[in-house]
């Protein structure tokens, strides 16, 4: 069974680009005043070279909608973990603050639990592009391959 040709279809470009200068501004946002600055440095030294790879990349192989949405949410989640370090994101603040609610206490968490919860989720966030990715540096083949396209 493959995937619908709406999901596999390449982002256009310039929504691409316009969620590329959505990330920015928010990356932008969070790189002033972080609470530790070396720290913060040396968190987004590959974001930095990922960015600038993006263009070459995205001429080779435009993503779909999936994958792209999936790193932009990465990015946004990387970057609040890097402005605050992870251990000190105030998840638990803003719910309480905004939504009248302790997420920690709902759950029973007995400490900070942004890094555990994102980085869990950066494994689902990135799986798309690399299965896309995969498939398009190495497709299956074989038997049983077009059970997947």
């Amino acid at each position: 069974m493959s995937a619908p040709a709406s999901v596999r279809r390449p982002v256009p470009t310039r929504h691409a680009l316009a969620l590329l200068a959505a990330y920015a501004a928010i990356w932008t946002a969070l790189a002033i005043n972080p609470s530790y600055r070396e720290d913060w440095a040396l968190e987004n030294v590959l974001v930095v070279a990922a960015v600038a790879l993006l263009p070459v990349l995205w001429r080779r192989m435009p993503l779909a909608w999936p994958s792209c949405i999936g790193l932009f949410v990465f990015g946004v989640l990387h970057a609040i973990g890097a402005h605050y370090t992870y251990a000190e994101v105030p998840y638990d603040a803003f719910f309480r603050d905004h939504f009248g609610f302790s997420v920690d206490a709902l759950f029973g968490f007995q400490r900070n639990t942004y890094d555990r919860l994102v980085h869990f989720g950066y494994g689902l966030l990135l799986a798309p592009a690399c299965v896309e990715l995969l498939d398009r540096v190495a497709p299956p083949r074989g038997h049983g391959a077009t059970c997947c396209r």
